[in-house]
């Protein structure tokens, strides 16, 4: 069904994100802690597209947890029935705005190609 679709692919971004968020912090832990030197890796995860979208999602993922717990002590069943709504338009709104910003990043790599291969092309080696 549509709903379990929703909600493996939210499943899935959440703990996707969470992962590479736990890795940035680390990174910055251990950097600033003098253990180890991740500059480049924070540098670059800073800008990545991957970071902005499971920042984005973390966001939704603290909303989305808040509506989890309103629900399971909600009584009324009308407005249980609502909230439920609420919580599948508020993932696939997540889903809607991680899949956005990563789309960009292939929008952007495939115009990079492009840009090398019209160079390549030129090239006169």
């Amino acid at each position: 069904t549509a709903y379990r679709a929703i909600n493996n692919r939210y499943y899935q971004i959440k703990a996707d994100s969470e992962e590479l968020i736990k890795d940035y912090k680390g990174y910055n832990y251990e950097t600033e802690t003098g253990k180890r030197d991740y500059s480049q890796k924070i540098a670059q995860m800073k800008d990545s597209p991957e970071l902005l979208s499971a920042m984005k999602a973390h966001e939704y993922i603290t909303e989305v947890d808040k509506y989890n717990k309103a629900l399971k002590s909600e009584q009324d069943e009308v407005l249980k029935k609502r909230m439920e709504k609420e919580l599948y338009e508020l993932k696939s709104a997540m889903i809607h705005t991680v899949d956005s910003i990563l789309d960009q990043k292939q929008t952007l790599r495939k115009a990079e190609w492009s840009r090398l291969t019209l160079f390549d092309d030129d090239c006169i080696f």
